[in-house]
């Protein structure tokens, strides 16, 4: 006789796991915070400054009747308008509904970068760190580190520059990223 019981055991092997990217996954999270936080079907974004300077994005999201309005705004005109934080941008630009400006900096951009490598990967707690390496948008790499919270010594520890000697250099047909576990 068959039961009706059924019992499922799922191990966590959780590991640290290192990230090197080009801009590709930075862009990729920058969306993804967007689209999880505005409402909007339309995101413009674009990177300006210098790294470890006066490095940021600008981001535009929102819904229009012409998916061409937020993909022509002139973000650098926005970029001077704003400073640091998030906007209605309804009064300036009425044809987009919803419309929001998100102006991060470089560490806010980080932060939202390691959320999104560590949430990709591990799915709740973890721990991560992480830079920014380049000198603009133009050859800017990210190289960044996560793992469960009981690898917070061992995460720490880790000399970013040193672990990137280790890595393959990134081109133009390995474009995303490469991750490797620890």
């Amino acid at each position: 006789m068959k039961s009706n019981e059924y019992i499922v055991k799922n191990e966590n092997l959780k590991q640290t796991e290192i990230t090197f990217s080009n801009i590709e996954v930075i862009k990729d999270a920058i969306k993804e915070f967007a689209y999880s936080n505005y409402t909007g079907s339309d995101v413009s974004l674009n990177f300006f400054g210098e790294i470890d300077n006066d490095f940021r994005v600008i981001v535009v999201i929102g819904n229009s009747d012409d998916e061409n309005i937020i993909f022509n705004i002139e973000l650098s005109q926005l970029d001077n308008q704003f400073s640091f934080g998030i906007f209605d941008i309804n009064p300036i630009i009425p044809r987009i509904n919803n419309g929001h400006l998100l102006k991060f900096d470089q560490d806010k951009i980080l932060h939202i970068t390691l959320e999104y490598i560590s949430n990709e990967r591990f799915n709740g707690g973890c721990f991560a760190k992480g830079k920014l390496i380049g000198t603009n948008v133009n050859d800017l790499k990210f190289i960044g580190i996560s793992g469960d919270i009981k690898n917070e010594a061992f995460i720490n520890s880790l000399n970013l520059d040193e672990l990137i000697i280790s890595l393959p250099e990134l081109s133009e047909t390995n474009d995303f990223y490469i991750t490797k576990f620890l």
